[in-house]
């Protein structure tokens, strides 16, 4: 298991006045949206996990762009709020829950370099190596200058490269959330 330093958010969020610039919604939904969001955030910067993760699921049941079609890198309030529904699972160790709703966010957004990194540390969590390497070579792939997926891409290839160590071997500093964390059972 990983011992957690601190899970930080490492997503750009808009606000909503940017977001809403150029697009009509309906003013209800949108401000119901950004009180249980605004709330999420909040519970999730100050450590509130499970708070967070009720207040994120409200915010995307009132997504006030339910039929919202995305294009590539649009900052969209559903991925946002996926997104943070992502991290707050992976921040209680709610790993199956944080992988479905990381892919959820891919869904949304397949531009953000951060959802594979954050994908590939779980898939590494769950000795999911091949499937680790694949999401480090994505994010790469969108940036390239993406420091922990270059580094959890160098350490995963070298378990990787050595089947014999590859259940047994031990990582220390894997790059999680741009925050590090030591691996201490591979289990």
């Amino acid at each position: 298991l990983y011992q957690e330093k601190q899970i930080k958010k490492s997503v750009k969020i808009n606000t909503v006045d940017q977001r809403t610039k150029n697009n009509v919604v309906n003013n209800e939904s949108l401000q119901s949206f950004t009180e249980f969001f605004n709330t999420a955030e909040g519970l999730f910067h100050n450590g509130a996990y499970n708070e967070a993760i009720d207040a994120y699921k409200k915010a995307i049941e009132t997504n006030p762009y339910p039929d919202q079609q995305l294009s590539s890198g649009d900052g969209s309030y559903l991925f946002d709020a996926t997104h943070g529904l992502a991290l707050s699972y992976a921040n209680i160790n709610r790993t199956d829950d944080a992988i479905s709703t990381f892919k959820n966010a891919i869904e949304l957004n397949s531009d953000d370099a951060s959802v594979y990194n954050n994908l590939g540390a779980l898939y590494f969590k769950k000795n999911l190596r091949n499937n680790a390497k694949v999401c480090f070579e994505k994010a790469l792939s969108l940036d390239a200058h993406y420091k922990e997926a270059q580094q959890n891409l160098k350490k995963v290839s070298r378990i990787l490269g050595d089947d014999s160590r590859a259940t047994s071997d031990r990582i220390d500093d894997v790059k999680f959330f741009e925050t590090e964390f030591n691996e201490s059972d591979t289990k």
